[in-house]
């Protein structure tokens, strides 16, 4: 059953780093493109999905990480 549990999470870890990059990507580019109001919002979402890729490359190293 931990076997199953373990790879799991590897498939969520690789969701995660994916979605994580693809965020940093589009944040950042928006944050240098658009006007005021918006690049602060989008200037302080991308440190939050630099936070999904870290996990996200946890969960994928570390498999059992977040379970028990």
């Amino acid at each position: 059953m931990a076997v199953v549990k373990a790879c799991g999470m590897r498939y969520v870890g690789i969701v995660l780093l994916l979605v994580g990059v693809v965020g940093v990507a589009y944040f950042l580019a928006g944050a240098f493109a658009r006007r005021r109001p918006l690049d602060v919002a989008f200037a302080l979402a991308a440190p939050l999905a630099l936070c999904l890729v870290v996990l996200g490359a946890v969960l994928l190293f570390v498999p059992g990480f977040l379970g028990s």
